[in-house]
């Protein structure tokens, strides 16, 4: 018996795609404009959620290309989108050491205020549900279209 799973057309609307970016910062306004392409074809909400979810998406390539390969041209960003319907979901990988995320100074409190880092993490953290791998160098996000709040039908 076959499996109709493995016959299944992808939903209507959705959208995979990645690459290996060289870590400079030109790279990552194409990719960006390639994310909220998928976005909006897959029905977010271009006032308020696409912004949120771009910016969230720009900040892990650049953390990346910047923390992790200190915008070393010749080490990658590598990274990987899934846009659905129902989801976005997004990994992105660096050639660093990676860190630990628990070390990282609330950027709202104390010392964290004077940092000028930190921010883009807690931003993503509040858009979404962000994880790092074992050594610190992925972070993947994941923001359910449960999250978006009902459009005004005034």
């Amino acid at each position: 018996m076959q499996n109709p799973e493995l016959n299944r057309e992808p939903p209507p609307n959705s959208f995979n795609f990645g690459a290996e970016l060289p870590s400079t910062i030109e790279n990552v306004e194409p990719v960006e404009s390639q994310f909220i392409a998928a976005l909006t074809a897959a029905g977010y909400d271009s006032k308020n959620v696409i912004p949120d979810l771009a910016l969230a998406f720009r900040e892990a390539l650049i953390n990346g290309m910047h923390h992790g390969n200190n915008f070393d041209p010749g080490k990658k960003v590598r990274y990987a989108v899934e846009v659905t319907p129902q989801k976005v979901k997004f990994t992105v990988e660096d050639q660093g050491p990676g860190f630990d995320p628990a070390q990282i100074p609330d950027p709202t409190a104390g010392e964290g205020l004077l940092k000028g880092s930190g921010r883009g993490i807690l931003m993503m953290r509040a858009y979404g549900q962000v994880d790092y791998n074992a050594k610190g160098n992925a972070v993947t996000f994941e923001y359910p279209k449960s999250f978006e709040q009902p459009k005004n039908k005034n």
